[in-house]
């Protein structure tokens, strides 16, 4: 006994993580380093990340490389990972582990719409809102379980424009009157191994190109209960996850399976095949050929029974060598019958990560068909189809557009991070939660843009300050004015408003428990 407590440690001991949440003011300081090659053990697509994972990649960071102020940048993430980075060096056993953060704030928004290229300019939800914040943030690993706990008071649960009503959480009656907008955010168990992981709960992930959310997978959805998995090493691997959504509005459910194989042979090259698949209706079970994470190849059929939707995806991210990052991804909806394949979108982007220490310049194009998402077969699948919206959303929640985005990134000294940007949406008058018109209804179908198109003008500036106290203050804002040509799809409403917010959040320091 005496032998085999004295025999050494492994080097390089893997240790289970819970995952740092995607909100988290960590995560542009870390993309702009993934994306200059100085972080290269960590997706630029596939996110969270866990927060040993992110620790490694900055016990590894070259501090010579970095300029500007970066180093103080490093100096705060050392701080924030100082738990996990004392774990590293000393390569020693993982105790019992668990986290404390509380927070208390505000978000004034000029209109309850999340996405600000998507205002609210008329009706209930087009007037100015303060809305509470507050969060309770726990979270802890144990031998190789790790598991988080994130529960919200947010004022958007009750005004969020893209919900019947405003209402993203159920109506309750509470002992102090009014209604209580609360939501757990993130609740989840994970097994975890070196090579292979199983989890159990919620978590806010987002499978996207950089600075934006996912086609199949996005954090833009509000999170929901799932099972999810991951199998494989850094450079290759499987991840993916299925779930049982109910469909509020009839009594119907969504199975809902989204699989994705990453490979990276390089450090700079990555490339990544997805496919996601949603079968339901009333009376309908679970298939297994459509939830198994090995096939893959169900995206390529028109199969009928059950009926269900699939969709492609192709992702690759390119870091040249010379100076610029190239990247881009390509969806297909393969639902289609009555030869109509294929409804398309993607995107296509270059970065220059570093025109200067700390500056990132960027531009994104994006183009989706008004038809992706939708059903082929309306008598059948007008139900249960609509999962995109409706309180079951899952991957980007947009259609039926052209987006190009131009913006730059800077870090001039720790805890402030500027982002000046320019958006230009061009959008049709397809509402994704439409039932598809069928084709004699659309002259020329498939195409893009339905009817008028909205064209957007959209200066910004977005940001994010965080100060160096010991109870931290948090200050976020996106503040832009929008040109709107043809408002809503109606020819000659042209509007030009100012459409934003600004958030103000007062944390306590991240409490850390160890336990023998």
């Amino acid at each position: 006994a005496a032998e085999i407590e004295e025999a050494p440690q492994p080097r390089d001991p893997f240790y289970a993580s819970p995952y740092l949440p995607l909100d988290r003011w960590e995560y542009p300081i870390l993309d702009y380093w993934v994306s200059s090659g100085l972080i290269t053990s960590l997706s630029p697509m596939v996110k969270p990340w866990r927060r040993m994972d992110i620790a490694r990649a900055l016990q590894a960071l070259d501090e010579d490389r970095l300029g500007g102020g970066e180093r103080d940048w490093l100096v705060r993430l050392r701080q924030a990972f100082a738990p996990e980075l004392s774990l590293l060096a000393s390569s020693g056993r993982q105790n019992v582990n668990l986290s404390l953060e509380l927070a208390a704030g505000a978000q004034y928004a000029s209109q309850t719409h999340r996405d600000p290229l998507r205002p609210e300019l008329e009706g209930e939800f087009s007037d100015s809102e303060l809305m509470e914040d507050i969060r309770i943030e726990a979270d802890g690993a144990a031998g190789p379980v790790a598991g988080a706990f994130r529960l919200r008071r947010h004022g958007i649960y009750l005004n969020d424009a893209q919900y019947p009503d405003g209402r993203v959480v159920p109506k309750l009656d509470n002992p102090f009157g009014g209604e209580m907008s609360v939501r757990v955010e993130e609740g989840y168990l994970e097994l975890q191994s070196r090579y292979a992981r199983i989890g159990f709960g919620s978590m806010y992930r987002n499978w996207g190109l950089p600075n934006q959310h996912g086609f199949l997978r996005s954090d833009y959805a509000y999170s929901q209960e799932e099972v999810s998995y991951r199998v494989g090493t850094d450079r290759i691997y499987l991840i993916g996850m299925f779930a049982s959504y109910g469909d509020y509005g009839a009594d119907t459910t969504h199975y809902v399976a989204i699989h994705r194989l990453e490979v990276r042979p390089i450090d700079n090259l990555l490339v990544s095949v997805s496919e996601s698949s949603v079968h339901g209706g009333p009376g309908q079970s679970l298939d297994w050929k459509l939830v198994n994470p090995v096939g893959i190849w169900q995206i390529a059929r028109t199969d009928g029974d059950p009926p269900y939707n699939k969709l492609g995806q192709v992702d690759v991210w390119w870091q040249t060598g010379l100076g610029f990052n190239l990247y881009g991804s390509l969806l297909a909806d393969a639902t289609n019958e009555n030869e109509s394949c294929c409804q398309m979108g993607g995107s296509l982007g270059l970065e220059v990560p570093r025109l200067a220490p700390g500056l990132l310049l960027r531009a994104n194009f994006s183009a989706l068909q008004s038809l992706v998402y939708t059903p082929n077969n309306i008598e059948v699948n007008r139900v249960w189809e609509r999962y995109t919206v409706e309180q079951i959303g899952i991957g980007w929640d947009k259609a039926d557009l052209y987006l190009l985005s131009l913006e730059a990134e800077w870090f001039p000294r720790a805890g402030l991070w500027l982002r000046p940007k320019l958006d230009v949406q061009v959008r049709g008058a397809f509402d994704i939660r439409d039932d598809r018109p069928p084709p004699e209804a659309l002259p020329g179908w498939p195409r893009i843009l339905v009817g008028d198109a909205e064209t957007t003008f959209r200066p910004a500036l977005e940001g994010k300050w965080r100060s160096a106290w010991r109870f931290p203050l948090e200050v976020d804002w996106d503040l832009g004015v929008n040109f709107i040509f043809d408002y809503a799809n109606v020819a000659g409403d042209d509007r030009t408003e100012f459409v934003g917010s600004v958030a103000v959040r007062l944390l306590t320091p991240r409490w850390n428990f160890g336990l023998n």
